[in-house]
């Protein structure tokens, strides 16, 4: 993400009320360089207020509801959350490391024509693609390297 959304007005878009933990949990998301997982989100949000895990995924589960964030399933099912924003973040493939699990967002390949040729070909009306790209991220490579060769 290169420039931020602004938490109130993406909410307000959306028919959200904001509120403090609503807030904070947008400006932790939206401050970060690439997709985060819930424990990094509660992590960074408690420190400066305290919000509980129920009430963090509540948010969540609204906000994607809600098309303001988008969530995308990690290496072994683990959950990643990233601002829906088709201003500041438009809708983008993702590279995720099978070793790590890290996942690196790929922002130079547009989908809106992916989704546009989806949407003249079909009768259903696909609301979100997410396409993701698996492999081993650079700083994994040589420990598999290492590990393949010790074989």
């Amino acid at each position: 993400m290169k420039t931020l959304c602004d938490p109130r007005e993406l909410m307000a878009r959306q028919g959200v009320d904001p509120n403090p933990n609503r807030d904070l949990i947008l400006k932790v998301i939206a401050s970060s360089s690439k997709a985060v997982t819930p424990k990094f989100i509660l992590t960074a949000a408690r420190k400066t207020r305290s919000i509980d895990k129920v009430t963090l995924y509540r948010i969540l589960d609204l906000f994607v509801a809600r098309r303001i964030l988008r969530r995308m399933a990690s290496v072994a099912g683990s959950l990643r959350y990233e601002i829906a924003c088709a201003e500041h973040n438009p809708l983008h493939p993702h590279f995720v490391c099978r070793e790590c699990g890290d996942m690196e967002c790929l922002s130079d390949v547009d989908l809106s024509d992916v989704r546009e040729r989806l949407n003249m070909k079909t009768k259903n009306l696909p609301e979100d693609i997410d396409l993701k790209l698996e492999g081993v991220c650079q700083k994994c490579s040589p420990r598999k390297r290492r590990r393949h060769e010790e074989k």
